[in-house]
């Protein structure tokens, strides 16, 4: 599958990966140092549904600067969490997404997706922008300081979809923050659950842990916010 490359920054490129001109659009948040990520993942969606949909891959560099919404101290000395998360959503929002819409001209929904950090950034972009119909995150990293406070105070101001998973293995660790993102992402599943805004919001567990089947769990989130 060949990636049309629309747009490009110092710290992030925009690529179109396919061509449907479809009413649902997803732009999937992925890992420079994973170059074959993007496309795993839409191959699999593809083996698993008939829906028609397009996907744009936003390909960041520096997931601990630019998918963090403020800068915090999670105690890891060799990670510094830039907050830069506002920074990238107005950009998101003044440059990527014009090309989107000038190259989708006939799309209806569009989605966010990520994994991990990238998980977080999408929920959070969809409580902060009202740019998207729904986010799909996968093991986000809810655990990150400030979140759960967030998410406790922040409304949704839109009709979305939201679906939440996490691999069962995750809460199971020594770190004093990480071992909290089960009972974080359960009650931020159950206040979705409760809110008017969101049409549809499913959270799954999965076998394994954080790095298990990353391609085949962004899959199906995917499957399900389009169908």
């Amino acid at each position: 599958m060949q990636g049309e490359h629309m747009f490009c920054e110092a710290d992030y490129r925009l690529n179109i990966l396919t061509n449907e001109d479809a009413a649902q659009v997803v732009l999937y948040i992925s890992n420079t140092c994973l170059s074959d990520e993007a496309q795993n993942v839409y191959r699999q969606v593809c083996r698993m549904s008939d829906v028609k949909f397009d996907f744009c891959e936003l390909l960041v560099k520096d997931w601990d600067s630019w998918l963090t919404p403020w800068s915090a101290d999670a105690g890891m000395k060799d990670r510094k969490f830039a907050g830069k998360g506002r920074e990238l959503l107005d950009d998101i929002r003044e440059k990527i997404l014009p090309e989107i819409k000038h190259h989708f001209p006939n799309h209806r929904q569009l989605y966010i997706a990520g994994y991990s950090l990238a998980g977080l950034f999408s929920l959070w972009a969809l409580y902060e922008s009202g740019l998207f119909d729904g986010a799909v995150s996968c093991s986000g990293s809810l655990w990150y300081p400030g979140v759960e406070e967030y998410l406790q105070q922040t409304e949704l101001n839109q009709k979305v979809d939201v679906y939440l998973s996490l691999g069962k293995k995750e809460p199971k660790t020594a770190n004093h923050l990480m071992k909290r993102v089960g009972e974080i992402t359960e009650a931020e599943y159950e206040k979705l659950r409760s809110d008017i805004n969101v049409g549809n919001v499913i959270f799954e567990w999965n076998d394994g842990g954080h790095f298990a089947n990353v391609v085949e769990r962004m899959a199906m989130g995917i499957r399900w916010i389009i169908s």
